[in-house]
């Protein structure tokens, strides 16, 4: 899939966007915007890095002509996606911070927030640690399965606790856990 360029019929590139994020973007709830300046944005355009990392399933790449903002279905998503645009153009590349993309309520309430799966599994020595972190984060604990080498960690969490919690768990295990995030649902935010 091509990086996207906003429909210029008869909306202006800010509506047009808009209208988009709330259809084919809702997948995609973590959103990185990058600018530098425009011979940069030239060469990361033809480089075809911007195609190369669009992967329907967990990042697109979406391209405003002034910025090209990665559009992530869940963290590491996005570390990947920043990571190789980085190592390619460096410091001639400025990213802003990372946003959590929420929906609008069609039922009149506010705006419905990111609800993430995540599914962990972490060894035994770890997994008291793991799940705290998990329960600080305001996540709801489905289950918590002990099994012969590992405890798997099963819960629903909002994207914006979340944040960090895959570098987290990464640091405390020593990169032995294996973890899987995924857009549940979006949901009213909490009052």
């Amino acid at each position: 899939m091509a990086t996207t360029r906003p429909e210029r019929a008869g909306l202006p590139a800010a509506s047009a966007r808009r209208a988009r994020d709330d259809d084919e973007l809702a997948r995609y709830p973590l959103r990185q915007s990058l600018t530098a300046a425009p011979e940069t944005l030239a060469a990361l355009r033809r480089s075809g890095l911007l195609e190369w990392l669009t992967k329907p399933e967990c990042c697109l790449l979406v391209d405003d002509e002034d910025r090209i903002t990665i559009c992530a279905a869940h963290e590491d998503a996005l570390e990947q996606a920043v990571a190789f645009i980085m190592q390619a153009h460096g410091a001639s590349v400025k990213l802003d911070a990372p946003q959590v993309h929420g929906v609008p309520d069609h039922q009149g309430g506010g705006p419905l927030q990111p609800l993430m799966f995540v599914r962990a599994q972490v060894p035994r020595a770890h997994a008291a640690q793991a799940l705290e972190e998990l329960v600080r984060r305001h996540a709801n604990v489905l289950e918590n399965d002990l099994q012969t080498d590992c405890v798997v960690l099963r819960a629903e969490v909002r994207l914006a606790d979340l944040l960090g919690y895959p570098v987290f768990l990464r640091e405390l295990t020593g990169g032995t856990a294996a973890l899987w995030i995924w857009l549940l649902r979006y949901a009213p935010g909490r009052a």
